[in-house]
């Protein structure tokens, strides 16, 4: 085990009691999957594989790791080659025929994945590993889906920590989900909760908001993200931003309420100040109309319908792209386990 490896199995260590051996587990999976999203993870995938393929190998447990690559344009596709001749009973990999993003890559690996266990996570060594027993033994305790909770991010910039937290506080406030701060994806979620996420059509997907829609019983774990094994986030602000729109706008109708909101406070402020007019009038204290009075009058009230008529155009967009119906997806290459499987391709 390299030194790296070992300093990020360290900082995600948590005070649990340890896991037992899996055969005195009250129940074992016939077979795990791992679904893990990947772009521009040339330098870091193989190390990935190794330490996931060592984790998994000590359980005894029978699992495959499927990785989703999101047309990436470095050598990712070219080391996953690699990786499924060395591991061609365990390891595939599904190429993208353009970038879709990570939530439609996601979607990709759940309808690829034969296990009855499905685990998704990130390539990057930012989601351990070593925290893969753990999350397993929960399912054997009876939990359906075990997701994960980041209390801090090594190397993680101030600025980034703290929209983050914003952005779950606003979400949960708004909407009728509650989502944990530094819930990210990576999860482990029982066949049933897979088979039910896989009913959803939405375009705009959100599968940290859909799981907790969804139900079933649930349980989190905490731990401490290392930073990345290699190279550099491929989440920009405009995809960030992006998530956050669908996130909002999926599971929110707060924005539509809130534009009915700015228009009865245009309305009222619009009145007082007709009244107001009208008292300087009887007072005998009405000057002439005034030019920059009706420029701010006329720029408050055509800038809340230009507010109202984008956030009425956001939902109306929503609806065009999913009554299109196009596929969320599309694979341009498929790299399958040797061993037959069913397919649970719809």
């Amino acid at each position: 085990m390299t030194s790296r490896q070992t300093s990020a199995i360290a900082a995600s260590a948590e005070p649990w009691t340890p896991v037992p051996p899996v055969g005195r587990w009250p129940r074992r999976p016939t077979q795990v999957s791992i679904v893990v999203p990947v772009y521009r993870e040339a330098d870091g995938i193989e190390h990935f594989c190794e330490s996931v393929a060592g984790v998994m190998d000590a359980t005894g447990l029978e699992w495959e790791l499927i990785f989703v690559e999101d047309d990436s344009p470095d050598a990712t596709m070219e080391k996953l080659r690699i990786l499924h001749e060395r591991r061609p009973s365990q390891v595939a990999a599904l190429s993208l025929s353009r970038r879709f993003g990570h939530q439609a890559s996601l979607a990709a690996g759940f309808d690829a994945a034969a296990g009855d266990v499905v685990i998704c996570m990130d390539g990057d060594m930012q989601h351990p590993p070593d925290m893969l027993p753990h999350l397993l033994h929960r399912w054997a305790q009876g939990d359906q889906v075990v997701y994960t909770r980041r209390r801090r991010t090594e190397r993680r910039g101030a600025l980034k920590s703290w929209a983050s937290q914003a952005f779950y506080r606003a979400i949960s406030s708004i909407s009728e989900v509650r989502i944990e701060d530094g819930s990210a994806d990576f999860r482990l979620m029982d066949r049933l909760v897979v088979d039910a996420l896989r009913r959803f059509g939405e375009r705009g997907l959100f599968y940290r908001g859909l799981v907790q829609w969804a139900g079933f019983r649930q349980s989190s774990l905490a731990y401490d993200a290392p930073p990345r094994f290699a190279g550099n986030s491929s989440y920009t602000l405009r995809r960030m931003v992006h998530l956050a729109a669908d996130a909002i706008f999926s599971f929110s109708t707060l924005p539509l309420r809130m534009s009915l909101m700015l228009g009865g406070l245009a309305l009222a402020a619009t009145f007082l100040y007709a009244i107001y007019v009208v008292a300087c009038w009887l007072r005998g204290t009405a000057g002439p109309a005034g030019y920059t009075s009706l420029v701010l009058l006329v720029s408050f009230l055509g800038s809340l319908n230009l507010i109202g008529l984008g956030i009425v155009g956001a939902y109306v967009g929503r609806m065009h792209e999913q009554v299109k119906q196009r596929p969320l997806y599309l694979v341009k290459e498929r790299l399958q386990a040797a061993r037959p499987r069913p397919s649970l391709v719809a």
